[in-house]
C-alpha cells in the first residue's frame, strides 16, 4: 500500500472525525445549532473560494448543473447536517458517530431501490449486521438513552445516503473543489435566511464558541476534502474506503479521550457489528457471501 496515500488518508479520517468534536465544544460553549451551522457554512465557502483563487482553478458552471448542486445543497446537505448535527445535542459524541456510519450499508440497499443494483446475499447481511449493531448501541440495557436524538443521528444516515446517490449519479462529473463550493454555499445561504427571519442567530458569543466554529468550518471540510481526495489518487477507490473504516473508532477514542464519554461493552459490540458491516461492503467478505461487482465508493463532502 502506498505510504504517502496511507497516511493522507489517515489525515482525511482525523480531519473528517473531528466534525463532531469541534460541534460538541461549540455547544459547551453557548452557540446554537442555526449559529453553528451558519458559520461553518459561510467560512466553508469563504475558504474554498479562497483556494480557487490561489489554485486559479474556476468555478465556472453551467446553468443546468448549477441547478442541480443547489438542489443537493439547498435539500440534500442541508438536512442531512442539520439531522447530524442536531443529534449532538441529545447523544453522546460516539453514539452519533457509530449510528451515523451506517450509511454505506444503507447506500447499498438504497442502490437497490433506486439504480436497479442487484441486492446479493453479502449486501443482505450486513444489512442486518447494521441494524443490529444500531439496536444494541441504543437498546442496551441499562442505558437511558434519547430516543430523539438517536432517531436525528439514524435520520442523518439515511438522508446522507440519498444525497450520496444523487450526487454519485447527477453531479459526479463536476470537479469535487466546485461541487462542495457551490453545496456549502448553498447551505449557507439557506442556514442565514433561516437565521435572520427566526431571529436564531446568536452574535455575542465566548470567544471560545467561535473558534471551535471555525476549526469545524476548516478542518473537516477544507483540508479534510484536500487531503481525501490526495490520499484517493494514490490509493485507489477500494482501498481509500477500507482505510476510512477506522474514523468511527476514531471518533469513539476522541470522546472518550477529551470529554469522558463511556461506552458499554454490549454498545461497543453494536459498534463493532456497523464497522465490521463495512469493512465486508469493502473488501467483498468471505468467498460464500462474494458479491458480483463492488460497492462504489463516493468522496466525502
Amino acid at each position: 500500500m502506498n505510504q504517502k496515500g496511507l497516511i493522507a488518508i489517515l489525515l482525511s479520517v482525523a480531519c473528517f472525525g473531528s466534525a463532531s468534536i469541534f460541534a460538541r465544544f461549540a455547544y459547551d460553549n453557548g452557540i446554537n445549532l442555526t449559529t453553528l451551522l451558519t458559520v461553518r457554512f459561510g467560512l466553508s465557502a469563504a475558504l474554498l473560494y479562497a483556494a480557487s483563487l490561489i489554485t486559479r482553478e474556476s468555478l465556472r458552471v453551467g446553468w443546468k448543473d448549477l441547478r442541480l448542486v443547489l438542489l443537493l445543497g439547498g435539500v440534500g446537505y442541508v438536512s442531512m447536517a442539520y439531522l447530524y448535527f442536531g443529534s449532538l445535542q441529545y447523544i453522546p459524541v460516539s453514539m452519533t458517530a457509530l449510528i451515523t456510519y451506517t450509511y454505506p450499508t444503507i447506500v447499498t440497499v438504497m442502490a437497490f431501490f433506486l439504480l436497479k443494483e442487484p441486492l446479493d446475499p453479502l449486501k443482505i447481511v450486513c444489512l442486518a449486521m447494521a441494524t443490529a449493531g444500531c439496536a444494541l448501541m441504543v437498546w442496551a440495557p441499562g442505558l437511558n438513552i434519547n430516543l430523539l436524538g438517536a432517531a436525528l443521528a439514524f435520520g442523518s444516515s439515511i438522508t446522507y445516503s440519498v444525497y450520496l446517490i444523487y450526487t454519485s449519479k447527477y453531479a459526479g462529473h463536476l470537479p469535487p473543489r466546485l461541487l462542495t463550493f457551490y453545496i456549502t454555499m448553498t447551505a449557507f445561504v439557506v442556514y442565514l435566511s433561516v437565521g435572520l427571519i427566526n431571529g436564531d442567530l446568536l452574535w455575542n458569543l465566548p470567544f471560545p464558541a467561535y473558534l471551535a466554529t471555525a476549526g469545524l468550518a476548516a478542518v473537516p471540510t477544507v483540508l479534510g476534502n484536500l487531503f481525501f481526495f490526495s490520499g484517493l489518487r494514490l490509493l485507489g477507490a477500494t482501498r481509500t474506503a477500507l482505510v476510512s473504516t477506522v474514523e468511527p473508532l476514531y471518533v469513539v477514542l476522541m470522546a472518550v479521550v477529551i470529554f469522558g464519554e463511556k461506552i458499554t461493552p454490549i454498545q461497543a459490540s453494536g459498534g463493532l457489528l456497523i464497522i465490521i458491516a463495512v469493512i465486508l461492503l469493502q473488501t467483498g467478505g468471505p468467498v460464500f457471501l462474494k458479491r458480483k461487482q463492488d460497492v462504489p465508493t463516493l468522496p466525502e463532502s
